[in-house]
């Protein structure tokens, strides 16, 4: 059953806030997103001008064999990723917009690739990249707010980001998309010390290229217009393309489409709301000092009980990020639904992804 279909005690257009909800109204919530399916949307109403890629990693055939077979599929590429193993390969997306002719073509290849037989594994992952313009515009302040943002809530989009999967692929994570709080203490001293510029941010963020959010391209980007010889030693030499795109690397894989229209609904929502001020500054900051370090550190075992710390449902705080984020009660269910692990065999069924073909309707 769809929201659309069912007779719910709940609005779908309006904004409930879910922290005033009563248990009653919470256990009723609860058989809500126990018992209906994510739709796929033509739309997400993001502004006209944020952008994303999508970077889907995948397992079952090598890149070459692959790339010729996605000849027909215009814009798209089929490229190597060391960071799978010979029968691996990364399909990545042109620049995208939220328009429905834009995810039938996302659903169309998702189709393709589950008619291939591929597969994803824990080794595997799904980034996203958001265009910078349009959510940072160059502004040091919003960027810091993003920062301070992820941080304080990274427990829940670490837990989000496990999609249909019950944990997070613990090894890559820990090698390619790290926590980034592991070193927020050293980098919030960097931030608040004074205003600072825009390069002076990304600067003192940019390093942690293998984090679960990666501003090395923020970093590329602006230094490239500030700076002729990197910008030519960037492109000519090197053969680069320049990306204005906060990279998130936190998904598990996946190549179902409702999935990734849900990821991309969380991550740019998030970082809208961050940038605009929806966050109350003060309160991050009192996330942030709360925050228990001792699960944050690099090395020993500890690492282990960060992830199953990340891996923990924090049902109340969700919700408070819910109420935050997004303002419409479709958003929120969508999204703790994920969030839950409550996924129904629409979009799984034995453990596998599967064609969604009579879910696309526009």
């Amino acid at each position: 059953m769809t929201l659309n279909d069912s007779d719910t005690f709940i609005t779908l257009n309006n904004c409930d806030k879910l922290t005033d909800m009563d248990t009653i109204d919470i256990t009723n919530l609860l058989i809500l997103l126990n018992g209906i399916d994510i739709d796929y949307r033509p739309y997400l109403h993001l502004p006209e001008n944020v952008t994303f890629g999508l970077e889907m990693e995948t397992v079952g055939m090598r890149t070459g064999r692959l790339a010729t077979m996605f000849k027909n599929k215009e814009n798209w590429q089929v490229v190597y990723d060391k960071s799978l193993k010979a029968t691996g390969a990364e399909v990545v997306s042109p620049i995208l917009l939220d328009k429905p002719e834009i995810w039938r073509e996302v659903f169309e290849v998702c189709d393709f690739l589950q008619n291939l037989h591929l597969k994803v594994n824990y080794e595997t992952a799904g980034h996203i990249h958001l265009g910078a313009t349009g959510i940072v515009d160059q502004d040091p302040e919003k960027l810091k707010k993003i920062l301070k943002a992820w941080c304080a809530y990274e427990n829940i989009i670490y837990r989000f980001s496990a999609g249909k999967w019950s944990h997070l692929r613990r090894g890559a994570i820990h090698k390619y998309a790290k926590p980034l709080a592991w070193d927020y203490i050293q980098l919030m001293k960097i931030l608040d010390n004074g205003q600072g510029d825009y390069f002076d941010v990304v600067r003192a963020a940019h390093f942690r290229r293998f984090s679960g959010l990666n501003l090395q391209n923020l970093y590329d980007y602006y230094r490239a217009s500030i700076d002729e010889n990197y910008r030519r030693d960037f492109v000519t030499i090197r053969g680069d393309k320049l990306k204005d795109t906060l990279e998130i690397r936190t998904p598990n894989a996946t190549i179902d489409p409702v999935i990734w229209q849900n990821n991309v609904n969380f991550f740019a929502k998030f970082f809208l709301a961050a940038a605009n001020d929806k966050f109350d500054e003060d309160y991050l900051n009192n996330i942030l000092k709360s925050l228990d370090f001792n699960f944050i550190v690099k090395y020993g075992n500890a690492i282990n009980l960060t992830y199953e710390n990340y891996e923990k449902i924090d049902f109340d705080k969700a919700l408070e990020l819910a109420d935050i984020i997004f303002d419409n009660n479709l958003d929120k269910i969508n999204f703790l639904k994920q969030y839950l692990g409550i996924l129904t065999s629409n979009t799984l069924e034995k453990g596998k992804e599967k064609t969604l073909e009579k879910k696309l309707t526009f």
